[in-house]
């Protein structure tokens, strides 16, 4: 074994494949164990994608504002355990939000929508998660702090284009950055 699981700082079975098939490629380039080690114990990815932000209060804030589809969105639920606070919208790219909803069942404890997409979101959710709307990312990060507890995953994966508040994912995400960084 080159490292336990629960020492590997990247979240989710698609960064642990990813990071299975790096360190392949490491032992094939003769890299040494001990680098790769580190590396799968340092590494906390790249911005905007399941990125750590803040702990507030005891809750963590994740910007994974990259997550432009629903996969992603799967994919990035699927990362965590703790109880879930879902920051979901933006532009829809016709996507179909019902896929979401065998994934919220097991700790997605609210979803917050917003944007363009919010009541498209709210309808296809129903009454699944508790849900509240907003109509921006600004107004949805503050409504996601004032229920958050101790223990929870703030994660912004909106599952949906920036474009109808932002320039792009990146600026998106720094603004979402931006938000958290002002909060108490």
């Amino acid at each position: 074994t080159l490292i336990p699981i629960n020492k590997i700082l990247l979240k989710g079975k698609h960064n642990l494949s990813n990071l299975i098939a790096s360190a392949t490629v490491a032992k094939l380039l003769k890299i040494r164990n001990f680098k790769i080690k580190r590396t799968m114990e340092y590494f906390s990815g790249i911005k905007h994608r399941l990125q750590f932000v803040k702990n507030i209060n005891g809750s963590d804030y994740i910007n994974d504002s990259k997550a432009t589809n629903i996969s992603s969105v799967i994919a990035a639920i699927d990362s965590f355990n703790s109880p879930m606070i879902l920051l979901l919208g933006g532009k829809n790219k016709d996507s179909d939000f019902r896929l979401l909803l065998p994934h919220t069942k097991r700790h997605v404890k609210h979803i917050v929508s917003f944007g363009e997409a919010g009541g498209e979101i709210a309808t296809a959710i129903g009454d699944a998660v508790r849900l509240s709307t907003t109509s921006s990312l600004n107004q949805a990060v503050a409504s996601a702090h004032k229920i958050a507890n101790p223990g929870d995953i703030i994660l912004m994966s909106p599952g949906c284009a920036s474009f109808d508040e932002f320039k792009n994912f990146e600026d998106r995400g720094e603004n979402f950055i931006n938000m958290v960084n002002k909060l108490n």
